[in-house]
């Protein structure tokens, strides 16, 4: 049985955050679980990343598509994975879906997407930060 329900710890253990959810009455006492603890990303700093993105792509004349500006500056923070092949190396973005990458991993990432759209925009953090406050 493969399953996900939220839960949320406390001093009295590990608590279903929808007690009546199904899958958490599923559960046996007595039993052996293993359990894959994946820290839920906070969905500002999703938001937040989204749109630095959306400022970015407004500041540049590199790409005329949204989706193509994204992969690449996904790239461009460092996220990418390189795929040997026999014409060559392939670059495919890393996917920074909220399954892919929890909180703390996230946030490493929009650091480093902070500092690359400084770079690309010329901009100073704070300068950033003002025009992001506009974005959300």
């Amino acid at each position: 049985m493969a399953t996900e329900f939220w839960a949320r710890k406390t001093l009295s253990g590990l608590n279903p955050l929808d007690p009546g959810d199904d899958h958490w009455n599923e559960l046996k006492l007595g039993e052996d679980y293993l359990l894959k603890i994946h820290k839920v990303r906070d969905p500002k700093t999703h938001r937040r990343f989204f749109a630095l993105l959306k400022l970015c792509f407004n500041n540049q004349e590199e790409f005329d598509e949204k989706e193509n500006h994204r992969k690449v500056f996904i790239m461009r923070c460092g996220y990418y994975d390189e795929i040997a092949t026999s014409e060559g190396v392939l670059y495919m973005p890393r996917s920074i879906s909220f399954e892919s990458m929890d909180e703390t991993e996230f946030k490493e990432f929009y650091e480093q997407a902070l500092i690359y759209a400084q770079k690309a925009l010329g901009s100073s953090p704070e300068e950033i930060q003002d025009a992001l406050r506009n974005f959300y």
